[in-house]
């Protein structure tokens, strides 16, 4: 479709129109129009051929995240050969058919949650690329400073998913297998971030429902969405196998991406702000665990192994908010992201209130597409606590 205005912006001028679809606070007309603020006439004089333009046309915002009230706005800038223009820009709303939206002051506005994709053409010409814009019906926290903003290389972490259960009784051995591996390589507790997955059982306290569910069964671990090891009936031969399958991940490729966030809490509701910055040009993904410690359970066990610790769990996921599929938990997409330039992404969390705020933690990762054509982990990061902020972490 965006061909289609290619050709059409030859013929229709640039004039302002408003679609309803846009959020900027156009109201529908009273006198019989529709809501394109023009009573339905969407036609506009012939571009005249003297005053069209050539060369390139680029579209940049400033912030991809929003409040949808009204008045928090994401401004927008439209560069012919990397000079701004400033008038006679015409805004379009991919998500929306493409329509034409009314950008005053090319500050983009919305009283509508939604996702919002624009691009603009001048003068004959179409922007190359888009700008994504997420609205949100809170309060957005801000985004943490970088600290070295011309620094590429991140300090990089493992995602560890442990698929497990309180009624499993095959998963002690590794629960004991994973607890040798990290007290035979304690390194493993600087680089590495361990979440569980409960979802085992229905009947578990700790129970997440409506994720992932591993194709081996549980105990399944699954490193970085790419690399997947079971349990052996040795508890030294499945420290062997976490211990091999970790320091793989880590050691495997460049570290692509590092994480900023901001949290904020209030009223049982936490609001994430995750920025992504790449370290190379890629297309990115990314996703949130809210995590919970210090449930209380009772670990079933076949082999007469399990220990008190077992049945305290920790690290459980309680949300998770990465899903694209039903087989595929990789994150939401950004699209893609040039080096040292960043994505954003917002997560609304809405706590259990029998769930402990205490002991409560958020992970957020960002997968890249790898040499295997597969979104895998690029880096990780946990914050203590459901409120705060972590800076990019750099070498």
């Amino acid at each position: 479709m965006k061909k289609f205005f290619k050709y059409a912006s030859l013929l229709f001028a640039a004039a302002m129109l408003a679609t309803a679809c846009d959020g900027t606070g156009v109201e529908p007309d009273d006198n019989g129009g529709d809501d394109t603020g023009n009573n339905g006439n969407t036609e506009t004089p012939v571009t005249p051929p003297e005053d069209k333009v050539e060369g390139t046309l680029t579209i940049e915002v400033d912030k991809q995240i929003i409040q949808s009230d009204g008045k928090d706005a994401a401004v927008l800038s439209v560069l012919l050969d990397g000079e701004a223009v400033t008038s006679d820009v015409v805004f379009h709303d991919a998500n929306a058919k493409d329509a034409v939206v009314q950008i005053p002051d090319f500050k983009f506005t919305t009283t509508a949650p939604g996702d919002f994709v624009i691009w603009a053409e001048y003068k004959g010409l179409v922007t190359e690329g888009e700008v994504k814009i997420k609205a949100v019906d809170c309060e957005v926290p801000e985004t943490p400073a970088d600290p070295d903003p011309e620094n590429l290389s991140f300090v990089r972490k493992v995602l560890l998913l442990q698929f497990t259960g309180q009624e499993c009784g095959n998963c002690p051995l590794m629960k004991a297998g994973l607890k040798k591996a990290f007290t035979d390589y304690p390194e493993f507790n600087d680089y590495v971030v361990k979440v569980d997955a409960h979802n085992y059982s229905s009947q578990d306290p700790a129970y997440l429902a409506g994720f992932y569910q591993p194709a081996d069964g549980w105990p399944t671990v699954i490193v970085d969405w790419k690399y997947t090891f079971g349990a052996y009936r040795q508890v030294s031969q499945t420290a062997n196998e976490a211990s091999s399958v970790i320091r793989s991940a880590y050691g495997k490729g460049n570290t692509k991406a590092g994480i900023a966030l901001k949290a904020n809490h209030s009223d049982g509701v936490v609001v994430v702000k995750a920025v992504v910055k790449a370290a190379e040009d890629g297309q990115y993904r990314v996703g949130a665990f809210l995590t919970e410690d210090g449930i209380q359970g009772q670990q079933a066990d076949l082999y007469n192994i399990a220990e008190d610790w077992m049945n305290m769990y920790d690290d459980n996921i309680r949300i998770a908010d990465c899903k694209v599929s039903t087989r595929n938990y990789t994150g939401h997409s950004l699209g893609t992201i040039k080096a040292g330039k960043t994505g954003e992404y917002v997560f609304v969390m809405n706590l259990k209130d029998a769930w402990k705020v205490e002991n409560m933690e958020l992970v957020v990762f960002v997968t890249a597409r790898d040499e295997d054509g597969m979104d895998t982990v690029t880096n990780v990061v946990r914050l203590d606590g459901i409120e705060g902020e972590l800076p990019y972490d750099y070498k």
